[in-house]
């Protein structure tokens, strides 16, 4: 329960991961990206005995096991979600100075001298050797992807015919061919291409923090069961990542009388922890000689400030001290010239042991404030600067002066005994999403065997299948996200206007299937100048490619008066025949990797 008037507002959300490096084993977020709803959770099973109580009622339960599962949609973008995207299919390449928009697929076996066509109306340029190569995508004998350089030595004058001549430039079929640039100069420093493929493996898996607001809710252990991306005429193109975990963890449980931005606060019944800091002493009274060292580590449970002063100057100087705000003195102590202690593991060492001025003072602050545990939980502070503390007892007071952020704000709290996702994640300690709009239907266009087509809406689903009920004696738990037979499929809805697709899906023809989108005004780097004829503007893009489509539906039919539109359901194969699986994605822009 919050104190009164306090509401948790999704306005105020947020959503971060981490890549894990082993699977279940939480991380600290490392990214946010942005979302428009989330719906992670946790549901635990109720097993219900079946034991005969002679009242004729139930009366014993136990937990059963945690299920761990959760979507979320997001808007679509050219960058952010790359990531993500890679732990839905598997396997990726990142290129720099590659423009991926400009490309073709080697559909024949290499022999020097043979001219590439260049596909989906693609158009290679510049002046090759110099300035211009190829980056060329493939798979090794481990069916993983790979990159190879590759310098071509003719163009035709349009730009659509490839001519490699070096016989030691091996390249394979069903590669995928790249635009790079070699030169010298910086052209498309900033410009990375990503290519992730359907892979047989899926990364290790993901750590999610929900900010709830009120509340951080850590997820580990989560892998892409579905991912989905849905294109609508005149709306933004949206998508939706469905996860399976592992467990979940409050990662940042924020109580009544203490949340993040408090200035005042009250605490019973905590221990101080401390972060074990010595300040210098610093003088403050008088003028005369100040050569002390302070050295030591910090052993208290409770902030102190040290009191220092000069109580005899004479042929062997020497000094009181009190750690209590001066009610208590330890008085008439000898300089020695070598590390004396205090108390608490403070230490001091006066340089020369003689020539001070009576009465001078020193100050000596110890054991910055950065937590308090309490009540099963923990307030997490940087530091204590200069907070106003108001003992009631020897564990209960009252904190004020708190900044409301920044150096001695309160920062998160959190159960002791689970693992801990800073409350900081907004803006400092991970990376922010790119500033950039969402992609909308306006510049998406769907392209089949490389000719553009009219089509109001589309989308496509990518099922890993995950197998969800791998549990073990021992722990409630899962113990592991087996991956099984992937599918993808997906639909695209056009106006009937003429019998072209209809045909080809009365012939059970394949076709190649392509969703483009290029987001025209984030222009990443350049080439020249603009109106130059060798000029060639970057701008961020994202490209879904299905190599080997097979549609399925019904015939168009008359519903009403109105326009006559026909859905056409399809399905995605691997292409075994050019080495490439299901489907591909291809990102555009300034991520320097994923």
């Amino acid at each position: 329960m919050g104190t009164l008037g306090r509401i948790a507002i999704g306005a105020r959300g947020q959503t971060s991961y981490g890549e894990e490096v082993a699977w279940g084993e939480p991380v600290a977020p490392t990214r946010r990206v942005g979302f428009v709803s989330e719906s992670f959770n946790n549901e635990i099973a109720s097993l219900v005995s079946e034991e005969i109580d002679p009242s004729r009622g139930i009366s014993k339960r136990a937990q059963g096991v945690s299920n761990i599962s959760g979507d979320l949609a997001f808007e679509q973008n050219t960058q952010g979600y790359e990531t993500l995207y890679k732990h839905a299919l598997g396997d990726h390449v990142t290129m720099n100075k590659v423009d991926g928009g400009v490309r073709t697929q080697i559909l024949s076996d290499y022999v020097s001298g043979t001219t590439l066509s260049v596909e989906n109306n693609a158009v290679f340029e510049g002046t090759p050797g110099a300035d211009w190569g190829l980056s060329v995508v493939y798979k090794d004998s481990n069916g993983l992807l790979t990159v190879q350089a590759v310098v071509y030595s003719a163009l035709d004058s349009g730009g659509e015919d490839i001519t490699i001549v070096d016989p030691s430039q091996v390249l394979h079929k069903g590669a995928w061919v790249f635009q790079s640039y070699i030169g010298s100069d910086d052209f498309w420093d900033d410009v990375y291409t990503h290519y992730i493929e359907a892979a047989r493996d899926l990364p290790i898996g993901l750590t999610w923090e929900i900010g709830r607001d009120v509340a951080f809710f850590t997820y580990g252990g989560c892998k892409v069961n579905t991912a989905e991306n849905t294109f609508t005429a005149q709306e933004i193109c949206t998508g939706t990542f469905s996860y399976i975990g592992k467990g979940e963890y409050v990662g940042g449980e924020l109580v009544s009388d203490v949340t993040a931005g408090d200035t005042t606060f009250t605490l019973t019944d905590y221990v101080l922890t401390n972060s074990g800091s010595i300040s210098a002493a610093v003088q403050t009274v008088g003028a005369g000689l100040s050569d002390i060292t302070v050295s030591g580590a910090f052993t208290g449970d409770e902030t102190t400030a040290y009191q220092i002063k000069i109580s005899l100057a004479g042929a062997t100087d020497e000094f009181d001290w009190s750690s209590d705000g001066g009610v208590t003195w330890t008085t008439g102590v000898v300089m020695t010239g070598a590390a004396q202690l205090l108390d608490q593991g403070v230490s001091i060492t006066w340089a020369a042991i003689t020539g001070h001025v009576l009465d001078d003072e020193w100050r000596i602050q110890t054991g910055d404030i950065i937590g308090f545990n309490f009540s099963g939980a923990t307030v997490q502070m940087e530091s204590e600067n200069d907070i106003t503390y108001t003992s009631y007892n020897a564990y209960s007071g009252v904190f004020s002066g708190v900044p409301a952020s920044g150096v001695g704000s309160v920062e998160y709290d959190h159960s002791a005994t689970l693992p801990v996702a800073p409350q900081s994640t907004w803006g400092t300690s991970v990376t922010e999403p790119p500033a950039l709009n969402p992609i909308t239907s306006f510049k998406a266009g769907i392209y089949i065997n490389g000719t553009f087509q009219e089509v109001l809406s589309a989308s496509w689903t990518l099922n890993n299948n995950l197998f969800a009920d791998k549990f073990q004696l021992g722990d409630r738990y899962r113990a592991g996200l087996p991956e099984q037979q992937r599918t993808v499929e997906g639909t695209f809805n056009t106006e009937f206007d003429d019998t072209v697709l209809y045909k080809a899906y009365l012939k059970g023809a394949r076709a190649f299937l392509e969703i483009r989108c290029i987001e025209d005004q984030n222009r990443i780097d350049s080439q020249g100048v603009q109106t130059a004829p060798t000029g060639h503007w970057i701008y961020s893009q994202k490209h879904c490619l299905f190599p080997k489509v097979y549609y399925s539906g019904t015939t168009p039919q008359i519903g009403g008066p109105e326009q006559i539109v026909h859905d056409f359901p399809f399905q995605a194969f691997v292409d075994n025949e050019n080495t490439m699986n299901e489907m591909a994605l291809i990102f555009v822009n300034e991520r320097v990797s994923i």
